[in-house]
């Protein structure tokens, strides 16, 4: 009687071609989770600026609005700090006119910002954008880009 030392060669490509048929499966999938848990980052972000920017709001009866046009790391004067985070360390602001719509109300119009954060470039979040839009009536959303 001989004794089976080993695979055939049959065997061996037919586990190669199911591994292979898995990893087409769950490559792609694992690389949306990952943008997804990446993404909850610049979400955390963003949020942590609409509350500071309501607190800014009772303190002084206007929104925050950042004079420059380029991306902040941080804003002292909403107490915002994008520096300590790994995949979105910044952001930008536009206001009023750039969001308000036609079909808006004056007090929308006057009333409306968005703010925006990138993902930073060499790490995972590398061509995510998030996008919170405010308007005033309405509840704030943030949208994936």
């Amino acid at each position: 009687m001989k004794k089976n030392l080993g695979f055939t060669l049959a065997e061996v490509i037919i586990v190669i071609v199911i591994v292979g048929i898995l990893s087409i499966i769950a490559v792609p999938i694992y690389r949306d989770h990952v943008k997804k848990s990446v993404s909850v980052e610049g979400q955390a972000l963003l949020s942590e600026i609409m509350a500071a920017q309501e607190i800014y709001f009772n303190r002084y009866a206007s929104w925050w609005e950042e004079n420059v046009i380029d991306t902040v790391q941080q804003s002292t004067r909403i107490g915002v700090d994008a520096r300590r985070n790994r995949y979105f360390n910044s952001f930008s602001w536009t206001g009023r006119s750039d969001v308000a719509r036609s079909t808006d109300t004056a007090d929308q119009m006057t009333e409306s910002f968005r703010i925006v954060t990138n993902g930073a470039t060499n790490t995972r979040a590398q061509g995510i954008s998030l996008t919170l839009i405010y308007k005033k009536g309405t509840t704030y959303q943030i949208v994936q880009n």
